[in-house]
């Protein structure tokens, strides 16, 4: 069989697609499964949401602070009986398995990545994705694989001709906001920066052509793609309107901003402690609807200065997620040898278009998080293939200027290298997932307090926030957290006013050595370990929880009263749907003072 054989071409691409499908699949799988038991805050309410979903909760599973899609791709895992938190963890490896495909999709594309080389830079994406959907439980993964799809779609140079791009592009825009809020202003952004380049191409490619007649093109091609948008998002938008009583798109922005304003040196811990409004659990579950202190960077100098310095150390941290992809820092080296294209930069080539506009694509993306709260997570499943797009071309475009580095074993030989640099971290992290890392403990521990003979309910209170949400997940119950107050009289009477069922502190075992170097306890715990000694406190269950600490649960028999905050929240059934709740609006949990926000 000739290699100019058609069939052979087939089987050769079909080969060379099959090769990275099945090295995600054959690792994901025992990946996910190693982190089963692994839970996050921002997991839980993910989880919730897709439980309120499942029972026919529509508007109490809208929100404007956690976006729909992940939550939507649980629901069938629950339809078919498998465990909330397992369902997100496989959900996490299906969608990681499509941003593979997606972005070799964007980078056969856009780069003209072709034969082994699109193989090896897909099995690295692969990888790659494993780790990312084996970390915590996010929507990254869902938005990264919605914007590689627009951004295939979308660089076409006949984009201002054809409408059906437009249209096709706008509506793979809405479903991106879906996934991550965040696409909202990068689709926008994004788009209307493409029009403009497109324009600039078409002009320089046919002189002859009319800039009224290009702007027309533009103008026409940009509604279409708001268009499409609206339609795909505006039931979306609708909901959330009706839901918060206002026009309302998003508060993500407005929460990651205020979550990284000004705060004084005298500014006390939050506080936590705060019954969480039925059908929640969980405070992180209702944060746009939590007192927070908005600010302006345009408002006073002390602020305009903390935004300025906002802006530079979160550039270093983008610069620092861009070399953490590789051996060589290739994004970072790839962006300084630019220049060294000089005028072939500009003159209109093919892989130079695509470069350039490859570059700006990156920097919109990141250019956002320079504002407001920022993690590496954030942007690195965007921040990778859009890096080997601009190494492969920026390859090929001094190729054309230096001789050297377009003979076939020379380029061979570098594209190698950055395959290799980008490899080896990615595998790293996947042979990290690959170790068992479930801890059962939080299921195990809620499985014993949950026992009937035990007869334990909640509200849950501790002084531990983050096992305790973790705990309290598993339980179903509303988790208070703790009194912040000095005075142990006033943690006492808040405790009671919140009709708490059980206690649940980790406090070192008296049968294990003290470790050497002694770990600070907070003054909740020290409160907490005078607050168990009072009378009327009982310990009703002590269980191992590793090899220096214990979890210990207690209870108080209060003076019965009248209450007025519901004691139990009931586990929602995994499978089963309920009837829909009626509309209303979540009220403020009721603190002493406005607690922060958890992003």
């Amino acid at each position: 069989m000739q290699i100019g054989n058609p069939k052979f071409s087939f089987l050769r691409r079909t080969l060379l697609l099959l090769i990275p499908i099945a090295l995600y699949v054959g690792l994901a799988i025992p990946a996910t499964n190693n982190v089963l038991e692994a839970i996050n805050p921002d997991g839980i309410c993910y989880i919730r949401r897709a439980m309120y979903l499942n029972n026919g909760w529509v508007e109490r599973s809208a929100s404007a602070y956690w976006s729909p899609m992940i939550s939507w791709s649980i629901v069938p895992f629950l339809r078919a009986g498998v465990d909330a938190l397992h369902a997100a963890h496989w959900t996490l490896a299906v969608w990681g398995g499509l941003y593979m495909l997606a972005a070799g999709w964007f980078l056969h594309r856009v780069a003209k990545v072709r034969g082994i080389l699109l193989g090896a830079l897909m099995c690295v994406i692969g990888i790659f994705a494993i780790h990312v959907a084996t970390s915590v439980i996010t929507p990254d993964l869902l938005l990264s694989t919605w914007l590689f799809i627009y951004l295939g779609v979308v660089y076409s140079p006949r984009l201002l001709e054809r409408k059906r791009l437009a249209l096709l592009a706008g509506a793979i825009g809405g479903f991106s906001f879906l996934a991550k809020a965040y696409a909202f202003p990068v689709f926008f952004a994004h788009f209307a920066f493409t029009l403009l380049f497109f324009a600039w191409t078409t002009k320089r490619r046919d002189p002859s052509l009319a800039v009224s007649q290009i702007s027309k093109r533009v103008f026409a091609t940009g509604l279409l793609g708001s268009i499409a948008f609206v339609v795909v998002t505006g039931p979306w938008i609708g909901l959330l309107s009706y839901r918060y009583h206002k026009f309302t798109i998003s508060t993500v922005g407005e929460i990651a901003h205020a979550y990284v304003g000004p705060k004084d040196e005298e500014e006390d811990r939050p506080d936590w402690f705060q019954v969480p409004p039925p059908p929640y659990i969980i405070r992180n579950e209702y944060t746009d609807f939590l007192p927070r202190t908005d600010w302006s960077p345009f408002s006073s100098r002390k602020n305009f200065v903390h935004q300025v310095s906002l802006i530079g150390k979160n550039s270093i941290e983008l610069l620092k997620t861009a070399g953490s992809l590789d051996l060589l820092w290739l994004p970072l080296v790839a962006i300084l040898l630019l220049p060294f294209a000089g005028r072939r930069l500009f003159d209109g080539s093919e892989d130079a278009s695509e470069a350039l506009w490859t570059v700006i694509t990156l920097a919109i993306y990141c250019g956002g998080f320079l504002f407001i709260y920022f993690e590496p997570r954030y942007v690195n499943s965007m921040m990778l293939p859009l890096s080997l797009a601009l190494c492969v071309l920026l390859l090929r475009i001094l190729g054309a200027r230096w001789q050297m580095l377009s003979i076939p074993p020379v380029r061979a030989v570098i594209a190698g290298i950055i395959v290799i640099s980008f490899f080896i971290p990615a595998a790293r992290e996947t042979y990290a997932a690959m170790q068992p890392r479930s801890f059962p403990r939080y299921r195990e521990i809620a499985q014993e307090i949950l026992k009937p003979e035990n007869m334990l309910k909640g509200p849950m209170a501790s002084t531990a926030l983050t096992r305790g949400t973790y705990l309290a997940y598993h339980l179903g119950m509303p988790f208070v957290g703790f009194p912040p107050d000095k005075n142990i009289d006033e943690v006492e009477r808040r405790l009671f006013a919140t009709d708490m069922g059980i206690l649940v502190l980790w406090r070192p075992r008296p049968d294990a050595p003290q470790p050497s170097t002694k770990k600070a306890r907070n003054r909740m715990d020290e409160i907490a370990d005078e607050l168990i000694h009072r009378p009327g406190w009982r310990r009703m269950l002590t269980r191992k929880w590793n090899p220096t600490t214990q979890v210990e649960v207690y209870v108080h028999k209060w003076p019965k009263k009248k209450s007025a905050t519901t004691s139990v929240a009931q586990p929602l059934p995994a499978v089963h749907p309920a009837k829909a709740q009626p509309r209303a609006a979540v009220p403020h949990a009721t603190s002493t003072t406005a607690p922060s926000e958890v992003h």
